[in-house]
């Protein structure tokens, strides 16, 4: 039984989602506005967006990230999907334990395996440039990425465990599961049902997902990550694999950032390590693996991602 919101135009539930996104979002920003100086003694003004942030500030922006990414995402995802699904039968959402075991320790090996593959994209799209006309764009967007890159450098420097809990929460946790909520949870099934293609559907929001980060300089990677994700959701029938896979990606980024040095290839213009050939068959080896146990799973189960 379709709810009022799904028998929406999927136009307008996407312009609905974005109005969804704003309007709580601003609420966020409100909440953070009263809240940042009671819990860390500074107030939003000291955030610089053109410096890495000093480790006195670093409660601000771990606080700041962590609110935002909540009531942007998060929040919003909940809010759409309880109106969308609520009765509308099984929910990918809600759909937890009805997933084999097998599908849980396959994904993150999926992640693994695709990584190597991610990072040499990655190399790849740091390479491209735009046309000369374009070159002022370029440069902010390198100059945009590299203060990212500094923030999260900043982040994991922080030393001890509390230090390491908000990291966990911030750039592993939070991400995976909003970005999960709004992209395979809901853009993703918004264009199964508009274009009745589940491979154009998957294609199409994954290149959203990526282009939504406004990080051109690794837009091929990501998207790369959007479209196994988004095939993860469909061929499992659930949001959680994706879920788990995606918390995978970020928490192995982490691991690769911390061992190595980062910080002066950023300098040269790419952040992207240099993967020996051999590590990229490995791991589209790997993935393979990990990808024929989610198939036969999806086959066992005969349940796709909420084609409804």
């Amino acid at each position: 039984m379709n709810t009022p919101l799904r028998e929406q135009h999927p136009v307008t539930q996407l312009f609905l989602l974005i109005g969804l996104c704003l309007g709580v979002g601003l609420l966020g920003r409100a909440l953070l506005y009263y809240v940042a100086p009671a819990l860390t003694g500074h107030s939003l003004d000291a955030i610089d967006l053109e410096s890495a942030p000093p480790r006195s500030l670093l409660p601000l922006y771990w606080l700041s990230q962590g609110l935002l990414h909540l009531f942007i995402f998060v929040l919003p995802s909940l809010i759409f999907l309880y109106y969308y699904d609520y009765n509308g039968g099984k929910s990918p959402v809600s759909n937890l334990l009805g997933v084999p075991a097998a599908v849980y320790w396959a994904t993150p090996l999926l992640a693994a395996g695709l990584l190597p593959l991610a990072y040499s994209l990655h190399q790849w799209n740091q390479s491209l440039h735009l046309p000369a006309a374009l070159a002022d764009w370029e440069e902010d967007w390198r100059a945009t990425e590299l203060q990212t890159e500094r923030v999260i450098e900043a982040f994991l420097s922080a030393p001890g465990i509390l230090a390491l809990l908000f990291n966990i929460v911030i750039l592993v946790v939070l991400p995976a599961l909003g970005e999960e909520l709004i992209f395979r949870g809901i853009v993703q099934r918004v264009f199964i049902r508009w274009v009745a293609s589940p491979h154009a559907a998957i294609w199409i929001s994954g290149a959203i997902f990526s282009a939504i980060h406004m990080q051109w300089l690794g837009f091929f990677p990501r998207w790369l990550l959007g479209v196994e994700l988004g095939y993860i959701a469909w061929f499992t029938g659930s949001l959680w694999p994706a879920v788990l896979s995606h918390a995978t990606h970020n928490a192995l980024s982490i691991l690769i950032s911390k061992s190595t040095d980062l910080q002066e290839s950023s300098a040269n213009g790419s952040e992207a390590l240099d993967f020996p050939l051999l590590c990229v068959v490995g791991g589209l080896a790997l993935a393979a693996a990990a990808a024929a146990v989610l198939y036969k799973q999806q086959k066992k189960s005969n349940v796709k991602f909420n084609n409804d």
